[in-house]
């Protein structure tokens, strides 16, 4: 059997539900992302200032306080009105992560507008394996914050929830350490029933 992690997104868990899936089942890994490692190892912690989400994880976790935030222009909105009113997120040249931008964008949007991740990569991502009649899941990483929108959509268009992992102090703390979860005998027994659920 194959088992395929994947998302049109970076940073959702794709990493942390592969590692604890393989470990907790005694299975292989193929790593298919090319652009970044899939694991971080407790004793070699490499840190990309592009790829910073801004979250503050690394600064809550880091044991001996080194870590420093600040703040870095990662591109700007733009606005213009003539016969339409437009706003322009424009993500400067050779940055990795475009959230922050289109967070920042979706400020001036009305209320209603969702993530266009939900709305253009998982309904094609949906389509796709519906149309080849591939069994398919969801698993929701840091649950329990904002407006429950990817449980909304799994309802609506009736897509089975495999797993929910909550979004918490402690589960970062592990991840950040380069622990699996699956080294917690409640997140071990999850991941079991998680790839049983699969077969």
């Amino acid at each position: 059997m194959l088992v395929a992690v994947a998302s049109g997104k970076g940073g959702v868990g794709k990493t942390t539900v592969a590692i604890n899936l393989a470990l907790a089942n005694n299975i292989a890994i193929y790593d298919c992302e090319v652009y970044n490692a899939i694991a971080v190892l407790s004793s070699n912690i490499l840190f990309f200032k592009e790829l910073c989400s801004g979250c503050g994880g690394c600064k809550i976790v880091c044991p001996y306080d080194a870590i420093e935030e600040g703040k870095r222009k990662i591109g700007e909105i733009y606005y213009g009105k003539k016969d339409v009113e437009i706003y322009q997120g424009l993500l400067n040249i050779g940055e990795a992560r475009a959230t922050p931008v289109i967070a920042k964008l979706k400020k001036y949007a009305p209320p209603g507008n969702g993530c266009p991740m939900i709305e253009t990569v998982c309904d094609t991502a949906v389509n796709i394996v519906r149309k080849f009649n591939i069994n398919f899941g969801i698993i929701i990483n840091k649950c329990g914050i904002g407006e429950k929108v990817v449980e909304k959509y799994c309802k609506n268009e009736n897509i089975e929830i495999l797993m929910k992992i909550p979004y918490n102090k402690e589960i970062a703390k592990l991840y950040s350490k380069g622990i699996p979860l699956v080294e917690l005998k409640e997140w071990k027994e999850k991941f079991i029933e998680l790839y049983e659920m699969i077969k």
